[in-house]
C-alpha cells in the first residue's frame, strides 16, 4: 500500500467518521473497517508502519469449523456474495 493511500485510508476511517457517515447515508453496512490506531515502529534500522483493525468475534473459517459439513449451504453462500458485492 502506497503512503498516500495509507495515509488516505487513516483520515477517511476513524471509528466516529466511518459512524457519521454511514448515519448520514442511511447505511447499516459500509464494509471497510474503522480503526483503532496507527503507527510507526522502527526496527533495526526498519521503518514499520501499521494499523491497528478491531478484530471481530468469528471469521469465516470459525464458522466453518463449526459446522458439521465444514460446509455453507448455497443460500448461506448467495447471501454471503451479495452482501460482499453490495458493500
Amino acid at each position: 500500500m502506497a503512503i498516500g493511500a495509507l495515509i488516505s485510508f487513516i483520515k477517511i476511517c476513524s471509528f466516529s467518521s466511518v459512524a457519521d457517515w454511514k448515519k448520514t447515508q442511511k447505511l447499516d453496512n459500509l464494509g471497510v473497517p474503522s480503526y483503532s490506531g496507527f503507527g510507526i515502529h522502527e526496527y533495526k534500522g526498519n521503518t514499520y508502519r501499521f494499523l491497528v483493525l478491531p478484530r471481530f468475534e468469528k471469521d469465516f473459517h470459525k464458522i466453518l469449523e463449526e459446522r458439521p459439513d465444514k460446509r455453507f449451504s448455497i443460500k448461506t453462500a448467495c447471501a454471503i456474495s451479495l452482501q460482499m458485492v453490495k458493500t
